[in-house]
């Protein structure tokens, strides 16, 4: 099993915070303030960190990384936005840093400087990485999936798919395969017996592949001799010759009385 511990943990106008150092030395640690003090962004600093997202999931798109001012607008154009920390990962220490800055420029012509975006810059232990690296350096040190179901309370119900959640618990106590299990009750021969060599997962979607063929099969069947259908009301209409009376020939007085 790893152990990843922090031992420190620097924010740099980070939401709230214009600036905020924890040093933790790897102990655990507990966070209180009021609301909207800024607890729930150290943990998005941390997850923006490490996986360029908040703790909710949301991208950088849909979030607002830089602090703001009273009229809700970022208060400083110009600062830049990092966050470092230092892990201790089974007792190799590894430094982290992502910084991200707005990007201005004025177009030739006009002295207006106007907003071109972000731009970001990713370090491991000092050294500048690619995008591509940093993301599988981190993805060393742990999966984001394992990191947000050891860190959020409310991830495994509330954002995992239900097959995901069916994975994360058989990861965790893998059940007996499906023969064992089947061959614990005799009512389940039949189903083995077809099942064969098949997984019951695989057999399922040959059956559910099976019917969507019969199904499609049994609207192209005609039964001999059916008359022409009258698109629209759904009634058939007798072929040609079939059915009628020749009333020149006594058919019209066919059953009067």
């Amino acid at each position: 099993m790893k152990s990843i511990r922090i031992n420190r943990l620097c924010l740099e106008n980070f939401k709230c915070h214009r600036l905020l150092e924890l040093d933790l030395r790897g102990r655990s640690a507990s966070v209180y303030g009021d609301n909207a003090a800024g607890k729930t962004s150290i943990y998005d600093a941390l997850t923006w960190l490490l996986f360029g997202k908040d703790s909710k999931g949301n991208g950088e798109k849909n979030i607002d990384l830089k602090p703001l001012g009273p009229d809700g607008q970022v208060a400083d154009h110009q600062a830049i936005t990092a966050v470092e920390a230092e892990l201790d990962v089974d007792g190799q220490i590894t430094t982290l840093r992502r910084t991200l800055r707005e990007v201005w420029s004025a177009k030739r012509g006009s002295g207006q400087e106007t907003f071109d975006g972000n731009t970001s810059e990713y370090f491991v232990d000092g050294v500048p990485q690619k995008k591509y690296g940093y993301d599988a350096k981190i993805r060393e040190i742990v999966p984001e999936d394992v990191f947000r179901l050891l860190t959020s309370v409310s991830y495994f119900a509330r954002d995992m798919g239900w097959q995901d959640r069916r994975a994360a618990l058989f990861g965790i106590a893998a059940p007996a395969p499906d023969t064992e299990i089947m061959a614990t009750d005799a009512r389940f021969a039949p189903l083995a017996a077809a099942a064969g060599s098949l997984p019951l997962a695989d057999y399922k979607r040959k059956l559910q592949a099976d019917r969507k063929k019969f199904m499609g099969a049994k609207t192209d069947i005609r039964a001999p001799g059916a008359g022409r259908a009258v698109p629209g009301d759904g009634l058939q209409r007798p072929a040609d010759g079939v059915g009628r009376g020749d009333r020149s020939k006594g058919g019209a007085g066919a059953g009067a009385g």
